[in-house]
């Protein structure tokens, strides 16, 4: 309501206004894949770290990343989850299948990450081991585009070195 002290005002049956907006939550959630090392002896390990961000404006809520785990390489163990993220188990040596990890909500221009280890198989030496992680969220997305992202880590021959050394003695 509005008033003038200074001004008469004939009509103060209109002095006052309303409007009535609806708010969208909208957020630009993004994934991103590393793998360390970048080539990799069949039967080593290798280091992923998959990031969920979300670029804004508004958090995103419920928020799911889904890892397409390799048919040539035999899971190890999650390192870590940051931000209060949790991930379904898989049994170590388990070879395909997915890595499902869920955050309550990631805040506009945050991220959080998963860290995890593989092995690749001994059949997979002279290919690739690729890995895909996607990402999704409850609240609306203004680009959809960026969700997913890929990693490719070529296997070498397993480098091993054994040396048996025997020995025994007489019985009496």
């Amino acid at each position: 309501t509005v008033r003038s002290t200074d001004v008469g005002d004939p009509n103060q049956a209109n002095n006052s206004g309303s409007v009535t907006s609806q708010v969208t939550a909208t957020v630009d959630v993004t994934a991103a894949k590393t793998a360390t090392p970048t080539t990799v002896a069949a039967g080593a390990p290798i280091t992923y770290v998959a990031t969920i961000g979300n670029a804004g404006p508004s958090t995103a809520q419920t928020v799911q990343m889904v890892d397409t785990l390799p048919s040539n390489a035999a899971f190890i163990d999650v390192v870590s989850v940051s931000g209060g993220g949790s991930c379904a188990p898989i049994a170590a040596g388990t070879v395909g299948g997915t890595l499902t990890c869920n955050w309550a909500g990631i805040n506009s221009g945050s991220q959080q990450t998963v860290n995890y280890r593989m092995r690749p198989l001994g059949n997979a030496t002279g290919s690739t081991v690729v890995n895909s992680v996607a990402a999704t969220t409850a609240t609306t997305e203004s680009n959809t585009a960026n969700n997913s992202a890929t990693t490719s880590t070529p296997v070498t021959a397993a480098q091993l070195d054994i040396l048996v050394n025997k020995v025994d003695s007489a019985d009496p």
